[in-house]
């Protein structure tokens, strides 16, 4: 059966946006460059602001799962100023004997933990969920929270073709579209893009953890949910319960880099590209080891992988009136590999696409035809039905205008480009996309490109937390 290819390959596959490192771990070491354990002190005084009440009530689109809405501050400096209406979501436990809650989030950043929760509920199992309440805060910016969007009046500049820059020209039009969004955002999205890093999420999900009266914060995290992990260990480490973290992001590479890599764009130095590259090197080596009965493209799958790629390095391929360009092909890669049930799919684009390369053959299943499965299988209901909180939040920034000429959502961009500290040249994000690092693998330069956004990035949240990170929790993790 092709769905064995898939569930061998799995193991290659990380869960959300990030693929940095495949082992479950939990916050780091002394040998990841850090000083010395200590309490962080930095940050606002968390006893002064007041604990939610959560309305639950049954989610309109799935009723096994309960939603209350919290109100919690803008700024944890000032506990009595204007609040944000935080979504929560909860899958009750099943048993008659609970011992508590679980938090957990599928990663992102920019992720909907109440979206995801039946998900990320049958990952922990179900007796984990007949003895615990299982539970997803969305974070701030991602919808149905306050969501993060920007808007402009001015027309938007000229996007270059394909997924990412991949030649001079096109590099130069990436930067000049960066410039126009990050003004855009600067005008539009305030007061959310100031007050969106990870550590505001991490104070939400403490506040939410007091609400409903565990002693502890237990939490399940993948991907970048590790990193959120980590920032609650590091903020909170009298509280840490039992906590697991998988796919685990580098806190010091997401945040601030090491010792001399402070210029490396973030999305560079968590080595995203790396786990793409082997991600589909599994999934390949997984389908020939099948075998033809299970994998039909197994007799020609890894020749077809390497050709298609030498043939889009040499510029885009045009075959009636598409054009094929290796910035769209590796981005259905990276974005199909997530679902382990759409490997099979990729699988037989891939050798499509090589044929279609090599012999103008005409595919079965297109690289486009995948990329749209993909999208789909990401995208789920919100579970809606979120109770009233009682008085009126605060909006995340004016309401986009009848006449805006442009409008995007920023929720991913917004948590990481607060969280990280980036070089403040744009060229920057130029000089590492053609890198010695990024010719020899492809998607360097497409996770590169990513966070080019982040030169000079206008949101300044004051309380975001970059470090340290190997504190030492009530807990062991």
């Amino acid at each position: 059966m092709r769905a064995a290819v898939a569930a061998l390959a799995a193991s290659a596959i990380t869960f959300a946006m990030l693929p940095a490192t495949s082992q479950a771990a939990g916050v780091p070491t002394e040998a990841n460059g850090q000083k010395k354990p200590a309490a962080p002190s930095n940050g606002p005084d968390m006893s002064k602001v007041k604990v939610p009440t959560l309305k639950w009530a049954a989610c309109d689109e799935d009723k096994t799962l309960q939603c209350a809405t919290a109100l919690l501050p803008v700024d944890y400096s000032k506990p009595d100023g204007p609040k944000f209406a935080i979504s929560v979501a909860k899958k009750p436990a099943t048993g008659k004997d609970k011992k508590g809650s679980i938090f957990v989030n599928p990663g992102g950043p920019g992720e909907s933990a109440s979206t995801k929760l039946p998900k990320m509920a049958g990952a922990l199992g179900k007796n984990v969920g007949a003895q615990y309440d299982i539970i997803g805060v969305d974070p701030r910016g991602v919808f149905p929270s306050p969501l993060a969007a920007c808007w402009s009046k001015k027309e938007e500049p000229k996007v270059h073709p394909g997924d990412y820059p991949t030649q001079p020209d096109h590099e130069k039009m990436k930067l000049e579209h960066d410039g126009y969004v990050r003004t855009a955002c600067a005008e539009s999205s305030r007061p959310l893009i100031d007050h969106m890093s990870t550590a505001q999420t991490v104070r939400d999900h403490e506040m939410i953890r007091r609400a409903v009266g565990d002693k502890q914060f237990n939490y399940f995290g993948v991907s970048y949910g590790t990193y959120l992990g980590a920032t609650y260990a590091a903020l909170f480490p009298n509280t840490v319960g039992r906590m697991t973290v998988d796919s685990v992001v580098d806190p010091i590479g997401w945040s601030t880099g090491e010792k001399g890599k402070e210029q490396v764009p973030v999305t560079a130095r968590v080595h995203s590209g790396a786990g793409s590259l082997d991600a589909i090197q599994s999934a390949i080596a997984e389908c020939k080891k099948a075998g033809p009965k299970r994998c039909p493209e197994a007799p020609t799958i890894e020749k077809a992988w390497k050709e298609s790629l030498e043939i889009l390095k040499k510029g885009p391929v045009k075959q009636g009136d598409d054009t094929h360009w290796l910035s769209d092909f590796l981005h259905t890669t990276s974005v199909s590999l997530y679902e382990a049930d759409m490997i099979p799919q990729l699988m037989t684009s891939i050798n499509d696409s090589w044929k279609l390369f090599t012999q103008k053959k005409k595919p079965s299943v297109t690289m486009k035809q995948t990329a749209e499965e993909a999208r789909k299988k990401s995208t789920v209901k919100p579970p809606l039905g979120f109770a009233p909180a009682g008085e009126k939040p605060v909006e995340p920034g004016p309401r986009t205008p009848d006449d805006a000429k442009w409008t995007e959502k920023i929720q991913q961009i917004g948590v990481m480009c607060s969280d990280s500290v980036n070089p403040k040249d744009p060229k920057a994000w130029q000089k590492f996309a053609n890198s010695p690092e990024a010719q020899k693998n492809p998607f360097v330069q497409m996770w590169t490109w990513k966070s080019s956004i982040c030169a000079g990035w206008p949101g300044q949240d004051k309380n975001v937390y970059r470090g340290p990170f190997n504190v030492k929790p009530a807990n062991p993790l």
